[in-house]
């Protein structure tokens, strides 16, 4: 499984659920559990994922908005090959927020 979004294959554009403001990637949310989680190899941190994320085969991201300042939480389809169609040029909408 790979994530497009991870792998530079398709652009995460997202509208912030708070105020519509478009929001901007932060990464994967697994990358914020530790000083060096960013730099691990990705089968590693995928293991510290929880089994709701590896039952549903999704990457969970962060998502900032520079206009209110929300923090919240997308998921991200994973594609069993790059050529497989998974995000389909819609904007995504905010799964939660932490803020």
């Amino acid at each position: 499984m790979l994530c497009p979004i991870c792998n530079g294959l398709r652009q995460l554009t997202a509208d912030c659920q708070v105020c519509a403001g478009p929001a901007a990637d932060c990464g994967r949310t697994v990358d914020y559990f530790g000083p060096y989680a960013p730099y691990q190899p990705y089968e590693e941190t995928n293991a510290l994922t929880d089994e709701t994320e590896k039952a549903s085969e999704c990457c969970m991201h962060v998502l900032y908005c520079p206009n209110c300042g929300n923090l919240s939480e997308v998921s991200i389809a994973e594609w069993d090959q790059p050529v497989q169609e998974a995000v389909n040029g819609k904007r995504a909408s905010a799964a939660q927020s932490f803020i």
